[in-house]
């Protein structure tokens, strides 16, 4: 099966500045921050005039956005700015532990907070947005988990014993 390739079936500008509204081929509707972009790359900085961004278009069948001066950006990258500015939830938190196969205890090691803390979060607690960022980073390369990931075991462990050997224990 092919991934999903990304295509605009309409764009037009946002309510706040440097924002787009991009309704997707699946029928997905996006409110994207292009701030970032506009502000942080050269290229885009003729974008800084707020007229100048409204002037936003679909290019290329859907394959991209585009401005009068030949500024253009794709529609993959478009849709990647989407994902990380979407809030994750309760439900999209399960499934990101489902996906990775990870007990409340190893999700809680791998991102570096209590249990608890893992479990205010499917019961619809706010995630941070370091750790929605953490996430989707992990989700992306899974070398990432593979670096943080402790397997945890069932049940309480196993305590040390408080006596010495018999071997060790003093003569009689």
């Amino acid at each position: 099966m092919k991934p999903y390739r990304p295509r605009l079936r309409s764009i037009r500008p946002g309510d706040k500045p440097y924002t787009v509204v991009v309704r997707w081929t699946n029928n997905r509707l996006d409110t994207i921050d292009l701030t970032g972009l506009v502000h942080r790359t050269e290229a885009f900085a003729p974008l800084r005039e707020p007229e100048a961004f409204r002037e936003v278009r679909a290019i290329a069948h859907g394959w991209g956005i585009g401005w009068p001066g030949d500024l253009d950006y794709g529609a993959d990258t478009l849709r990647r700015l989407a994902e990380e500015q979407r809030e994750m939830g309760a439900k999209d938190f399960a499934r990101w532990r489902a996906a990775q196969e990870l007990s409340i205890h190893e999700a809680a090691d791998v991102l570096g907070v209590n249990p608890s803390t893992i479990k205010s979060y499917a019961r619809g607690a706010r995630i941070p947005k370091v750790v929605q960022i953490a996430c989707r980073a992990i989700a992306e390369d899974h070398a990432i988990l593979d670096a943080l990931y402790r397997p945890r075991h069932a049940g309480r462990p196993r305590k040390e014993s408080a006596r010495r050997p018999a071997s060790a224990a003093s003569p009689a």
